[in-house]
């Protein structure tokens, strides 16, 4: 009914009040029914809103759940790995650390590292290790990750040890770098025995060279006892001596005294235990040549064609010249019975050959060492350089020196590789790194 019309009782409404009547009740029908599908609209739109309001409960306790979950491995896996973690936002400061790197460090508890930058953890006094570390956060930031970077770290107690550190990029959900993680283990008495193991083998080689060595001393000996003979043969026969004679002489006994005084001093300092030698610039060239002279009178008395070509103005290379000496006299001396072993088989015109050569090409200082000798066979070419393995027969070696001598390469920065064909030749080419990109020799 509209507004102001009320029906009375007993009243006859006319035609034209019933059609009234009829479409003011038809309009609020209208309105009755587009209020109640609006309502049932609404009550669906609630429905289903919290409908979503439950999954998103159910998705938000399952998120703190899983949250809960992730940082309880992270928490598991920082405190129960061998390792030393820590995790480094972009600054540098230290966010988190294991339970082992606090130990390592060695602080007593995560207070003690929390929040201070990775620096204070580097030598004050060496602007080498900053460097190195610093381009080790580079690296990781621009790359993703490094591995196995051998440094020195400096504890909390002032005390230092040698650390393997691995670094990884944590990135955010735009893929921006965010953080990273650094894996970090002391490495200090291992590397002990490892360089207690190269002595070991450093005098192995002295011990297997000592013919060798005797060939090299005897000769300039030869010399100096032919020049006295014949200085004392002319006292004899009372020949007048003169000065400018006696001189000359002389001068040839001094530069073999000389000599042998190198020899002896060079095999003393090669000897040594190299604990403490500080890695410094030294040429390749000097490094090889030393090598050789160890070799030189032993390989022309055992009719081995020995043929050195080093390139000159070669870059420098940093790390210990005695190690990388004896990385040389490794290969010479594996050589050496790759070829005698071969010219046992061969006839007596095979003639035993070793070639070194040291070269440059583009960013890439080359040492290659070259023999026609036995070779070693394709499968076995990926074995050599583990420890105890060994091809020479039963008591000739102790398949430790091409181990070594790949770990010393390693440390240095460099590597190994091996070409071998048998009853041919085989080649050991070591490589290195360079800063400058051009070509020599």
């Amino acid at each position: 009914m509209g507004p102001g019309f009320e029906p009375q009782r007993g009243h006859f409404m006319r035609p034209d009040e019933q059609v009234q009547l009829e479409k003011i009740i038809a309009e609020r029908t209208g309105e009755l029914q587009k209020t109640h599908e609006e309502t049932l609209k609404l009550l669906h739109f609630l429905q289903l809103e919290n409908e979503k309001r439950k999954q998103s409960e159910i998705a938000l306790k399952k998120a703190v759940s899983d949250l809960r979950e992730s940082e309880q491995k992270f928490k598991t896996i920082l405190n129960f790995s061998p390792n030393g973690i820590v995790l480094i936002d972009l600054e540098g400061k230290i966010r988190e650390i294991s339970e082992i790197g606090v130990e390592l460090l060695g602080a007593n508890s995560k207070q003690e590292i929390l929040e201070k930058h990775y620096l204070h953890f580097t030598s004050e006094t060496s602007e080498n290790s900053k460097q190195i570390i610093k381009n080790i956060i580079n690296l990781t930031i621009s790359e993703g990750l490094t591995q196995e970077n051998e440094l020195y770290l400096v504890k909390l107690d002032g005390k230092q040890m040698l650390g393997n550190i691995s670094t990884a990029l944590i990135q955010d959900s735009d893929g921006k770098p965010s953080s990273y993680v650094v894996v970090f283990n002391d490495i200090s008495q291992r590397k002990k025995q490892q360089l207690n193991q190269i002595h070991a083998d450093r005098m192995a080689n002295l011990g297997q060279m000592a013919s060798g060595m005797s060939h090299e001393i005897n000769q300039p000996l030869n010399i100096i006892s032919m020049i006295m003979d014949k200085m004392l043969y002319d006292a004899k026969k009372g020949t007048t001596v003169d000065i400018a004679y006696i001189n000359e002489r002389a001068d040839k006994i001094f530069e073999n005294l000389t000599r042998i005084r190198n020899i002896i001093d060079h095999i003393r300092v090669f000897s040594r235990n190299q604990f403490d030698y500080i890695p410094t610039a030294f040429s390749i060239n000097k490094g090889v040549e030393n090598a050789i002279s160890m070799f030189r009178e032993q390989f022309k008395h055992m009719g081995i064609a020995m043929h050195v070509s080093l390139s000159k103005q070669l870059p420098s290379l940093t790390g210990n010249i005695y190690q990388f000496e004896q990385v040389i006299m490794n290969l010479l001396n594996n050589a050496k019975d790759a070829v005698l072993e071969r010219k046992a088989l061969e006839d007596e015109g095979f003639v035993p050959e070793i070639d070194i050569k040291t070269f440059k090409k583009r960013n890439r200082i080359h040492v290659e060492i070259i023999d026609n000798g036995v070779g070693v066979e394709e499968d076995k070419i990926n074995e050599i350089m583990i420890p105890f393995f060994s091809t020479k027969e039963e008591g000739k070696g102790t398949g430790l020196g091409l181990s070594i001598s790949y770990q010393i390469v390693k440390d240095m920065g460099g590597e190994i590789h091996i070409k071998s064909s048998t009853m041919s030749h085989t080649k050991f080419s070591l490589i290195f790194i360079t800063n400058d990109n051009g070509d020599n020799g």
